[in-house]
């Protein structure tokens, strides 16, 4: 982006797509991590070409759902979102929870492994679909492998 005379910004070279609330089928929530980098990841390689989700992006990404006693502030914002993004985009049919081996655990003063975090994915799915009418798809990313997702049931 390069900055002009006025002080106003440029995307010089690049094209800036906008989408109607209406064109939104899904919402995606993932960890902001940047080692991770879900967001991008779930974007190329898991939504369908021309699909459009609105992602929710942060720190722990959807855990904070099946942890409410421990990360109550978390949870309740991590709703708030939710219930936000399908107010402003009614088309919405389906909600993606990514998940990976996360660090976010640590705030709770936990470290689990791998099986108790894919477990947690599960809970996840069966949270959300319990509390919106929605289709509901959990996939648990590989730290190691950037195109592998493994669909929890």
């Amino acid at each position: 982006m390069a900055q002009k005379a006025d002080g106003s910004f440029n995307n010089i070279g690049r094209i800036v797509i906008m989408y109607k609330a209406e064109e939104v089928v899904g919402i995606a929530i993932v960890c902001s991590d940047p080692r991770a980098n879900l967001w991008k990841r779930v974007k190329q390689v898991v939504i369908p070409h021309g699909r459009i989700y609105v992602p929710i992006s942060v720190l722990g990404g959807p855990i904070s759902l099946v942890y409410p006693q421990e990360l109550n502030l978390d949870h309740h914002t991590l709703l708030g979102q939710i219930h936000f993004a399908l107010s402003g985009f009614p088309h919405t049919a389906e909600i993606l929870s990514v998940t990976h081996d996360c660090g976010y655990y640590e705030k709770m003063g936990k470290n689990p492994g791998l099986q108790t975090k894919k477990e947690d994915a599960g809970r996840i799915s069966a949270f959300i679909k319990a509390h919106f009418d929605l289709q509901v798809r959990s996939l648990f990313a590989d730290d190691q492998e950037s195109e592998r997702f493994e669909e929890i049931r």
